[in-house]
Formats: structure tokens, C-alpha cells, sequence
């Protein structure tokens, strides 16, 4: 696993990350803290990469990749970070994805085996709780599970964005593609006493879901830097699943990019993957915490309007009256409260610490960023929890006109990546 930061002001841009990476196999797993999770993008401009999840793409490593970028296409600059973004999955596809054909097919056999593993896990859940003892000899009742189940997944999938380079992909080359790992399937239907027609539905779920941008895993990747139109740094985030039919899985998600103006926004913290710790910090709760408070109050909402309908119930009150009680929508309620949090934790932490770093100069940035890193190990280390967070913490700077420089690197000289 892993933690890393991204810190943005108008100064220019800090990335940190930790080095632990988990390698898993038939035997179990084992972390390592060696791994490499900050890159320059180009030897020449200000941009710089960090990763996170998967290490490697389509079976190459993603240090790998990225070294291959910088060497073949790391002069050419681009006016917004968007570009360079870009630019580097085009540089995908032209080398195929890092993969063959065999590969391709590799990679959608594996999802649709993955996707049908967690189907049959589900409807098997759902049946030991609706019939602990089985259904016996009523095979219906094992199809009705089977199809609420199948339901349930499309009404899911059906709500996702839908990945950029699927848009126009027919379901019926999906099909044709994997004939072979779906006629496996309707025989393993056959062996578990489903009938074959569910082979339809699951080819029309399993389409909706490899369109989508709900992926199982993949890789994060995120751009920090300047183009060349920038005055101030950005921050663009995206995440690769894999590719097949010459087709890329992947999705740039909104939510994380940010970039650094004039008024608007003149400081950015960014944490990804293990980045509990670090919201706890900067928001003054731990995300963990703010679920259960948001639902605590939901319940208690809930069960006010239950008392609420008891006594007027008891009171005598027409039938229509508590109708209309019950039927109330309660969600504007739930926002309000949810909102005042927000702004709560907003005016008292996030604020306060987004003014500090906007002063700071890059050293303290930097300070910062390693800081955060570090905290999320101790976290790590001194509970519970698996210490997925380690090793040295890596930590580069970025500015428009010194570009990319390395302020702690456990790999010297950093051009022997």
C-alpha cells in the first residue's frame, strides 16, 4: 500500500511519498520499503508524476514506463498539465499498452473471471442468509437469488460514467471477444444448478461494468507541474485499469484535479490511497469518525420521526395525518446537518492550515509534506493496523522555472531509477 501528498501555493509544488510496497503470492504477502513513487515526467520542463496501488501496468512496471517516457518524449512540452496527460496515454498506445494480444485477452479474462467470482460470492452469501439449510430440491429459489443479485449489480453499473474509450464499443464485440471465457461460464452455471439463461445477464452486467469507471484495481497516477501557459502549479489525477481490444481503461477524476489562481485557490493539500491519517490532520477528524457522526445522526433522525408517528398515533391522529408524516423527506434534514459539519471542520481546521501553507516557502512545504507522510506511518506503526506505510520518505519540488529537483531521494545518484 502506500501514502502520498501532493502540495500545491503559488510558490510552486511539493510531492512526498513513502516506499512500502506489498508483493503478494500463493504464500501470503510481504511489504518491502524500496519502491520509487515519484518520477520526473521530463528532463527539461516542470512536471513531475506520482503513483499509487498497482505499481505496474499490464505486467510492466510503471517506473519502467516512465523512464521510457522521459526518454522518448520528455523534450516535448505542452501548454497545460491536461496535455501532458494526455500526451502520456497516447505514448500508451503507441507502444500497444506494454502488452501483445495475448496479453490484452489475458487482462479481459481475468476481469470477467474476477467480476463472476464476486457474483457467485454474493448470491451464495444471500442464499445461506434467506435458507440456512439450503433450498433442497427448489431450484427457484437459488435463480431468484441469482437474478436479484445480476439486478442489483446493473442497477450499480448503470449509474457509473462510462469510460472515454468505450463509449462507442458494441456489446456485441464484447461478446464475440470472450466467447470463450463466457462458455466457460455457462458451464460453471450448469455445475452450480443455474440455468443457462443467466449467461445473457451476466454478458449484459459484466458489459455495463468493463464500460464503466468503477474499477476493481489499477493504478493512480498524478500529474504535478506546469505547463507552459501556467503561471502557478496543478494538480491532475487519474487512474488506469488496463486495456483490451486496443481499447484504455481509465478515467481522469474530477474531484482531484485543482490548480493554483490568483484568488481562488492559492494553496492545495492533496493526499491518495492511504490518506485517512491526513485528512484527520488537516480537517480535524478522522474520515472514519465523520461516517459514523453523519449516520448517527440519520438513525437518530429516523427514530425521531418513529416517536414522533407513536404519539400521534396514540393521540388519536387520522391516518392520512401519519401518512404524511412518514412519507416526509427527511434528506434536506440530513444535508443541513451534514453541511454545518462541513463548514465546521472547514472554519476551525482546513482554513487555517490552507492560509499557513500559502505563505510558506518551499522548504517548509517540503517539511510539511515529508511531515504528513511520516504521520501516517506512526499511525501505522503504533496501532493495529498492517504497516503497509515505510521506508524512507521520498520528497521532490517543483517551481516554473528551476522544474523538477529532488529534495530527499533514497536513490543517489536520482538519474539511477
Amino acid at each position: 500500500m502506500t501514502v502520498v501528498v501532493g502540495i500545491l501555493n503559488r510558490r510552486g509544488a511539493v510531492m512526498a511519498a513513502d516506499s512500502a510496497v506489498t508483493v503478494s503470492n500463493a504464500h501470503g504477502t510481504k511489504i518491502y520499503n524500496s519502491a520509487t513513487k515519484i518520477f520526473p515526467l521530463s528532463g527539461k520542463f516542470p512536471v513531475g508524476v506520482m503513483i499509487y496501488n498497482n505499481a505496474s501496468f499490464m505486467g510492466t512496471p510503471l517506473d519502467v514506463i516512465l523512464e521510457l517516457y522521459r526518454v522518448q518524449r520528455g523534450d516535448q512540452e505542452f501548454g497545460t498539465l491536461k496535455e501532458y496527460a494526455e500526451n502520456f496515454l497516447e505514448f500508451l498506445a503507441a507502444e500497444n499498452y506494454f502488452t501483445n494480444a495475448d496479453g490484452q485477452k489475458s487482462y479481459f479474462d481475468s476481469e470477467v473471471a474476477d467480476f463472476y467470482g464476486k457474483i457467485i460470492s454474493t448470491i451464495e452469501a444471500r442464499l445461506e442468509e434467506s435458507c440456512p439449510e439450503g433450498p433442497g430440491d427448489d431450484a427457484s429459489i437459488l435463480e431468484s437469488i441469482a437474478r436479484e443479485v445480476i439486478a442489483d449489480a446493473a442497477e450499480i453499473y448503470g449509474k457509473e460514467g462510462i469510460c472515454e474509450e468505450f463509449k462507442d464499443y458494441h456489446q456485441r464485440s464484447m461478446v464475440s471477444y470472450g466467447k470463450d471465457i463466457f462458455d466457460e461460464i455457462e458451464n460453471d452455471l450448469a455445475e452450480k444448478g443455474l440455468p443457462s439463461s443467466l449467461r445473457g445477464d451476466l454478458e449484459n452486467v459484466f458489459y455495463a461494468y468493463i464500460k464503466s469507471t468503477l474499477f476493481y484495481s489499477g493504478s493512480g497516477i498524478v500529474f504535478v507541474g506546469y505547463g507552459k501557459k501556467d503561471i502557478y502549479p496543478s494538480l491532475l489525477s487519474m487512474f488506469l485499469s488496463g486495456a483490451f481490444e486496443r481499447r484504455l481503461r481509465y478515467m481522469f477524476i474530477d474531484s482531484d484535479a485543482t490548480s493554483i489562481g490568483m484568488e481562488d485557490s492559492t494553496s492545495v493539500i492533496r493526499p491518495f490511497a492511504q490518506r485517512d491519517v491526513i485528512d484527520n490532520m488537516i480537517w480535524g477528524i478522522h474520515p472514519d469518525v465523520e461516517r459514523t457522526v453523519v449516520n448517527l445522526n440519520h438513525n437518530a433522525v429516523e427514530s425521531t420521526r418513529e416517536k414522533i408517528l407513536k404519539e400521534l398515533e396514540d393521540s388519536g391522529v387520522k391516518q392520512s395525518v401519519l401518512d404524511k408524516v412518514a412519507a416526509m423527506d427527511l434528506n434536506e434534514t440530513e444535508k443541513v446537518f451534514q453541511d454545518s459539519l462541513v463548514d465546521y471542520e472547514r472554519n476551525n481546521f482546513i482554513d487555517g492550515i490552507l492560509d499557513a501553507v500559502d505563505s510558506f516557502n518551499m522548504s517548509d512545504v517540503a517539511n510539511m509534506a515529508e511531515s504528513l507522510v511520516s504521520l501516517t506511518y506512526l499511525q501505522r506503526h503504533i496501532s493495529s493496523s498492517e504497516e503497509s506505510v515505510g521506508g524512507p520518505v521520498d520528497v521532490a519540488v517543483i517551481t516554473k522555472v528551476n522544474g523538477f529537483q529532488w529534495v530527499k531521494h533514497k536513490i543517489w545518484p536520482p538519474e539511477c531509477q
